[in-house]
């Protein structure tokens, strides 16, 4: 909680060396190693750390703790963009047994796989159901969590396609959406 604390309020390195340290102490506590991924993962290229860095600690904790649906969200991100649809697929299949289909995480996981890795069958219908999309949904695919990877262009192209298609409906007087979208 303290790093959190302290990554939020413009103290980054103080809030990683908590957590460097929280994991050389406690190596086996998967929450401690899920934080430390967590920050990597959001806060890397501030830290000069790589995805990968994130990612293994990452799966450090779903080793310690491989039911706890939260600690492979950012997993399967992760394995979203890089390009290897056999990976995307086991760690989504993982994530909806521990967490459900119908949590907005898993919905979200499933349209941009199946944008990414289907059939154009598959990318026409995920771009049919974008004015369908509820704004919980919308808001977590419009945001990709990592432009790194082999499949990073196609997961901003649909990115940006919600944008396209809510700008007019979800754009506040003071031009605020924009932020939200990555043109």
């Amino acid at each position: 909680v303290e790093a959190e604390y302290r990554a939020r309020r413009g103290a980054l390195p103080s809030g990683v060396a908590l957590l460097r340290d929280g994991v050389r102490r406690y190596p086996d506590d998967p929450e401690m190693w899920y934080q430390l991924g967590d920050v990597y993962l959001h806060y890397g290229l501030q830290l000069l750390v790589g995805p990968a860095e994130g990612e293994r600690a990452l799966e450090t904790a779903v080793e310690l703790d491989p039911d706890f649906a939260p600690y492979h969200i950012h997993l399967v991100d992760l394995a979203l963009v890089s390009g290897d649809s056999a990976l995307a697929a086991r760690r989504l299949e993982r994530e909806r047994a521990l967490a459900g289909a119908d949590t907005r995480e898993v919905r979200v996981h499933q349209l941009q796989f199946d944008y990414l890795y289907g059939s154009e069958a598959d990318r026409e219908r995920v771009l049919a159901a974008i004015d369908t999309l509820d704004a919980a949904v919308a808001a977590w695919i419009r945001l990709p969590f990592t432009l790194e990877g082999a499949m990073a262009g196609p997961l901003l192209e649909l990115a940006n396609a919600i944008c396209e298609s809510r700008l007019e409906t979800e754009i506040p007087p003071d031009g605020a959406f924009r932020w939200n979208c990555l043109y």
